[in-house]
């Protein structure tokens, strides 16, 4: 999981094109997410929302991740 989607997903897209594989990952933007006191707990109510985020992440895919549509 990373905020940082600038590189990574560039990363993921020349290991792609280079036939190579991760074990995938999962993008959360700060408008999304604001980092603030409650970052950490709305990422987990997210992943927890969203089962097929971590699966299709599982699968080697680069996934943005949502807030919950319990949260808002």
């Amino acid at each position: 999981m990373t905020c940082n989607v600038a590189d990574f997903a560039r990363l993921h897209a020349e290991w792609h094109t280079q036939g190579r594989r991760h074990h995938g990952l999962v993008m959360v933007t700060l408008r999304a997410f604001p980092q603030n006191r409650s970052f950490v707990g709305a990422l987990v109510a997210a992943l927890l929302g969203n089962p097929e985020v971590l699966e299709l992440a599982r699968q080697g895919a680069c996934v943005f991740l949502h807030p919950s549509t319990q949260e808002q």
